[in-house]
């Protein structure tokens, strides 16, 4: 049975792991800053949001708060919604965050992240992937990008990471239905 697909969730998988024989692999360019899910894209539910945002108003948010689930620390949680605190020259941002526009931020500069991420122009660090550094969940690294995890019950290019396991050969697929 064929799932409505979402417009941009449709990829097509240049291949499966390995070369065809006799061929030479082509050497990795290095990290590729994911593109996909970050702070301010678009989104339809949860699953197109990196690990840390979520679905609102069809636009990636910062995560939700409540007792169980505190904002990072240079977040206060408003009306259940992890926002930026508000800075100045007379209040600081705290954990020496970087303050920017009038906004703590948890990075301004890739040197504010772990080695195997990057800050986002929205003030996040993101993870990359470089083949050995894992995706956020509903993601999958295909070319040394992270990219939005998508399969259905037709595709053997991997695990659905928790959501489905796939089970047929590699190709245009649909995304993960929760």
């Amino acid at each position: 049975m064929q799932r409505a697909l979402r417009p941009f969730a449709i990829l097509v998988i240049l291949g499966c792991l390995g070369c065809p024989a006799g061929e030479e692999p082509i050497p990795d360019a290095g990290p590729v800053v994911q593109s996909f899910g970050a702070e301010g894209d678009e989104c339809t539910g949860n699953v197109d949001c990196q690990r840390d945002l979520f679905c609102r108003g069809q636009v990636c948010t910062p995560g939700l708060c409540d007792v169980d689930r505190p904002c990072e620390p240079w977040q206060e949680c408003l009306e259940g919604l992890c926002t930026s605190r508000r800075c100045d020259l007379l209040t600081p941002c705290p954990h020496l965050r970087p303050c920017v526009e009038g906004q703590c931020v948890n990075c301004a500069d890739d040197n504010q992240c772990e080695p195997t991420e990057v800050c986002h122009g929205s003030g996040r660090c993101q993870q990359v992937c470089d083949g050995g550094t894992p995706c956020p969940d509903a993601f999958v690294c295909e070319g040394g990008s992270c990219l939005p995890l998508v399969c259905d019950d037709a595709s053997d290019c991997g695990e659905c990471r928790g959501v489905k396991t796939a089970t047929a050969p590699c190709g245009i697929s649909s995304p993960p239905m929760l």
